[in-house]
């Protein structure tokens, strides 16, 4: 209708007024003009800028709203997964623990390999900080599983790991420290990157469930210093 091409006339006009009034002005207002104009494309784009603009103000609702209407727009087949992570990432700072575990589960069902593992233990990050314990705990037990690793265990089990763990890591000299090979040991981690996820995973275990599960806790901050002394990284 004649009412309906005014519209998206006026809705264009505002647009192009406001990107030639400050061209670097790209926020959700913008985005929404171009959208009620019919340039859905153009919407998505200054949706995008308006969300890294966002993200790098800590304003990490409004960036997770923003990501979310670009993808409901359209974004570019090539860009599609980039801008789904970041989205996965701001939802996660903006506290939504909820929507962050749907999302980050979603990546990692679309990626495969070491990336997927990443996906999948921010997903059970995601899940412990929502309260949701089991789900959680049950999501890190796929990660662990091949790595001959478990949380969950007896508790004669898990503190006799600690203890011998702890053994190992506290004992003086490297000769010496050999003699407790036959302690439970660490997955031995194929390359760099395969390393860097075990720490970070060893990570989500000690930071996050040594309240309600102190001594499986205290098994993987061992771990991690186990790992550290193993690959020379001593960071954590």
């Amino acid at each position: 209708t004649l009412d309906e091409k005014m519209r998206r006339g006026v809705h264009r006009k505002l647009a192009e007024s406001y990107e030639a009034g400050d061209p670097s002005a790209h926020d959700e207002r913008l985005a929404e003009h171009w959208a009620q104009a019919g340039e859905i494309v153009r919407a998505a784009r200054a949706a995008l800028i308006a969300a890294e603009k966002a993200t790098a103000q800590l304003a990490f609702d409004q960036a997770a709203a923003l990501y979310a209407r670009a993808l409901a727009w359209g974004v570019p087949a090539s860009e599609k997964s980039d801008v789904e992570e970041r989205q996965a990432h701001v939802v996660m700072l903006a506290g939504d623990f909820a929507q962050a575990a749907d999302l980050c589960a979603a990546l990692a069902d679309a990626r495969q390999g070491l990336d997927a593992e990443r996906w999948r233990l921010r997903c059970a990050e995601a899940q412990i900080k929502l309260g949701e314990l089991e789900s959680g705990i049950d999501t890190l037990e796929t990660l662990l599983a091949p790595r001959k690793l478990r949380f969950r265990g007896s508790a004669f089990g898990k503190t006799f790991a600690a203890l011998t763990l702890w053994a190992r890591v506290l004992w003086p000299g490297p000769a010496l420290r050999r003699r407790l090979d036959f302690l439970p040991a660490n997955h031995t981690p194929a390359n760099a990157a395969s390393a860097l996820f075990l720490t970070d995973l060893y990570r989500v275990v000690a930071n996050f469930l040594s309240t309600p599960y102190p001594v499986e806790s205290a098994e993987f901050v061992l771990r991690s210093l186990d790992h550290a002394q193993k690959t020379g990284d001593l960071r954590g």
